[in-house]
């Protein structure tokens, strides 16, 4: 009798968030400890989704700043969205939704993040691992600035293959590295991890579209 493969927990539940066909009503939500946070314009933010003493929520990213949403389906002030017009960009040039109190708003989307890349010293990176070309080293921004990673597993931040033999790891140091030759030449190396997510059923009942027409909103002065 052949063997059937166990589907991973994590592959069944991206099925069940995206599958297209009705589960009684209920949708999924994501339950991630790390989130991935874009600008209204769709750039990635490298730091928190925060205030920052003002009466929005924006970030920084590798262009500058930016307009976000702190978590799913509210605007960049935390005002819930129509469940009918969520974030998108509906033929702009930045990410709005209609809000449920009336008006729109600006957002920006938030992605759970499964895939982790940490640096070379251990720490969670906030954005992509990205390569250098002038350096030839990866690197990526962290909560307090930046480090060096690997973009690829078991490969060390200047993307060079470690020993078959030697996996990337801490072995009870404060940084991860491995043996990338027989005769024991080592480097700093990054580790890639993947975090299972939950998946929260939530009722949700289709409400009717608005009988007027969608009134675009325009664009918001922001912090100089």
């Amino acid at each position: 009798m052949m063997n059937q493969r166990r589907l991973p927990p994590l592959f069944l539940t991206v099925i069940l968030c995206l599958s297209p066909w009705p589960t009684s009503g209920d949708t999924c939500t994501d339950d991630c400890p790390l989130k991935h946070y874009t600008s209204d314009h769709d750039e990635q933010c490298y730091d928190g989704c925060e205030e920052r003493g003002y009466d929005y929520h924006w970030c920084h990213s590798t262009k500058g700043w930016g307009y976000c949403s702190p978590r799913k389906d509210v605007d960049d002030k935390g005002n819930a969205c129509d469940e009918d017009y969520p974030c998108n960009k509906y033929g702009g040039d930045y990410y709005s939704c209609r809000l449920e109190k009336g008006g729109w708003g600006r957002c920006g989307r938030v992605e759970s993040k499964t895939t982790i890349h940490q640096t070379t010293k251990l720490k969670d990176c906030t954005d992509d691992c990205q390569y250098h070309k002038s350096g030839k080293y990866s690197w990526c921004h962290t909560e307090d600035g930046w480090g060096y990673c690997s973009s690829n597993p078991d490969h060390t931040y200047k993307d060079v293959t470690c020993r078959p033999n030697h996996k990337c790891g801490a072995y009870g140091q404060t940084y991860s590295w491995c043996y990338t030759t027989d005769n024991n030449d080592w480097d700093y190396c990054g580790l890639i991890s993947t975090r299972e997510c939950k998946c929260s059923p939530q009722h949700r009942t289709k409400r009717a579209p608005p009988q007027r027409e969608i009134e675009r909103r325009g664009d918001q002065n922001g912090k100089q």
